[in-house]
């Protein structure tokens, strides 16, 4: 259990330090990509590790959960895609809200299926 939280706490600090360096990196623009980008790649990644994790790679499960959990899970946020998108409609962006939305949950169904083909998966 103490290695668990450990590869979690480590996997987080690299996972939001990877977030908040994109978010830095494409920063005040009206549309939200930085959080576009960093969720597709982030269900991208979190769907191709979880099939090479149970199927290919033996690693053990503390290091397992640490890559999903910590890493993929700290860099990837739902709450800031809820967040932006009730700034954009507050603020009356009622098209780029609607946009982000389907591309945020359209593009996660790709990019989660994407993921597992790339991992090997038949699926």
């Amino acid at each position: 259990m103490k290695q668990k939280i450990i590869a979690i706490l480590f996997g987080g600090f690299i996972g939001g330090g990877l977030r908040e360096a994109i978010e830095l990196s494409i920063h005040g623009q009206l549309f939200p990509w930085a959080t576009l980008i960093i969720n597709l790649t982030g269900t991208f990644m979190l769907s191709f590790l979880n099939y090479k994790i149970s199927t290919r790679w033996a690693l053990s499960p503390a290091i397992a959960t640490g890559i999903t959990t910590g890493l993929v899970g700290s860099y990837t946020t739902y709450s800031t895609l809820i967040l932006e998108n009730n700034q954009l409609l507050l603020n009356g962006h009622i098209i780029i809200a609607i946009f982000y939305l389907l591309v945020s949950f359209g593009g996660g169904l790709v990019a989660a299926k994407l993921g597992m083909r790339v991992g090997g998966s038949n699926a």
